[in-house]
């Protein structure tokens, strides 16, 4: 069978983020070095970390925020994807294809392919077994000259319950996480971005399925 969703789009991270950062630069609202978490002073209601002082400090760690000694105890799960580019210069770039795997157009005659989803992981090479699998249904189903050209992989920052965790520390509310976000990360930040900026602006409720004060008894050990 075959099925249409329109419109289906593919978000270049790499590409975003550095706009991302050259727009924060101009503002002069980015500081990049390497942040020393022992170096951070926090106060019942406001933290400190060199010359900069502020109410509170949000964490947007990732799969570093494991390591957190402040939400180490979240049940985080890391997620390890691959992802393999190939050129594909005849293939209708109109479309993203799914069979078994995703054909997305990227750029020029550059396709991305993937994803997989794996939990039990011995490291963060890209693997044969993966390329492999690609290969093999390519052979399948897609008529056209291909040629592989870059295998990547990452972990992304999931976690067993697959819902995000957002929110203020129960017990030092003036540290907050915002992480867990997994393979949804692209939908799911900017929505609970949002929200829980005005959490914290206007003190509106997060949603009770991602908010962190669930883990009230744990983070309060």
């Amino acid at each position: 069978g075959i099925g249409e969703i329109n419109p289906c789009l593919l978000i270049d991270l790499n590409a975003m983020l550095i706009g991302w950062r050259k727009e924060l630069a101009t503002q002069n609202a980015l500081l990049e070095s390497k942040f020393q978490l022992s170096e951070l002073q926090v106060e019942p209601h406001r933290v400190s970390y060199g010359q900069w002082e502020a109410e509170k400090i949000i964490f947007c760690d990732g799969t570093d925020g494991f390591e957190n000694p402040n939400f180490q105890l979240l049940p985080y799960a890391g997620n390890k994807g691959e992802v393999i580019i190939a050129s594909i210069p005849d293939l209708p770039r109109n479309n993203i294809y799914k069979q078994g795997i995703n054909l997305v157009p990227w750029k020029e005659d550059l396709w991305w392919i993937g994803s997989n989803y794996e939990w039990d992981y011995q490291d963060l090479d890209p693997s044969q077994a993966f390329r492999e699998k690609v290969e093999q249904q390519l052979k399948h189903w897609l008529k056209l000259p291909y040629a592989i050209v870059d295998h990547q992989a990452a972990v992304r920052p999931a976690n067993m319950e697959r819902r995000p965790f957002v929110g203020l520390h129960p017990v030092h509310s003036s540290i907050g996480v915002f992480n867990g976000m997994g393979t949804k990360g692209c939908s799911l930040s900017p929505y609970f971005g949002h929200q829980f900026t005005q959490h914290l602006l206007l003190d509106t409720p997060l949603n009770p399925l991602a908010d962190v004060q669930r883990f009230k008894k744990i983070l309060s050990r």
